[in-house]
């Protein structure tokens, strides 16, 4: 273990007692979003599965190794590690004490990420514990990012007037610049972040998708997906003429 996590990442079971209940399940979020969190500068990546999780949830141990080697695949020069915490101690210890904490929907991550005083990231869920963004902000805990799941951030809203409905709006996700809303590296999902159980047939795909906000390209361009030869483009990025002199003479 290093003396020092940079990020933890911590995956369980939606929900308490998840070996007690047949309809338990663990959630995951596409991986453009933890590229989006975590910094280029970050010197150490920790995914980390509860035990229970790991045994008893379909998919919960595939997501994590997934999530290790996709991460290791954006950044190759720092180490990225995947484990099973041997006691809840040892797993609190570790996220209390990160740099930068990320969470999927669940609530073994609350009480790590509302406490350490450094950076978090997590997950609104409406249904298990609607105080949590009312806490943030009344208590202006301004190191703590909260995202919305996209099927709360669609959920519409009827605009009633004098006993009438006169419309529909879809509502946003707070305004720009709200602590509550940008995630650590200053990225603003408006749009929502989708949610899926870690069991569904097509968990790669799921995982793997690309973001549907355009503003997210920034951030993801050159380091996902895979390069490809496109010699019909390369044709048409030639110089019209032959070049008369060599690089080195472009700026006289």
């Amino acid at each position: 273990m290093p003396t020092e996590d940079g990020t933890v990442i911590y995956i369980d079971c939606a929900d308490e007692h998840c070996d007690s209940s047949k309809f338990s399940e663990s959630l995951a979020m596409p991986f453009y979003v933890y590229a989006a969190d975590i910094p280029r500068s970050v010197t150490n990546i920790a995914v980390l599965v509860n035990e229970k999780c790991a045994n008893l949830i379909p998919g919960c141990s595939a997501h994590g190794i997934a999530l290790k080697d996709f991460l290791g695949r954006m950044y190759p020069r720092i180490s990225v590690t995947y484990g099973v915490p041997p006691s809840t101690s040892h797993a609190l210890s570790r996220m209390t004490l990160a740099r930068q904490l990320i969470c999927p929907p669940g609530v073994s991550c609350l009480l790590p990420g509302l406490a350490k005083g450094q950076k978090s990231t997590l997950v609104a869920d409406d249904e298990r514990y609607p105080w949590l963004e009312p806490l943030v902000e009344k208590a202006q805990l301004m190191d703590i990012s909260i995202l919305k799941r996209k099927v709360d951030v669609e959920k519409e809203v009827m605009i009633v007037k004098d006993g009438q409905v006169e419309g529909k709006v879809t509502p946003k996700v707070g305004t720009a610049g709200s602590a509550a809303t940008k995630t650590s590296g200053g990225i603003d999902f408006q749009m929502g972040i989708p949610i899926s159980s870690s069991n569904p047939e097509d968990l790669t795909a799921f995982l793997t998708q690309q973001p549907h906000d355009k503003t997210m390209c920034k951030n993801l361009r050159g380091r996902v997906g895979r390069w490809v030869h496109d010699l019909e483009y390369a044709a048409k990025a030639q110089y019209n003429n032959p070049l008369q002199v060599y690089a080195g003479k472009a700026e006289r």
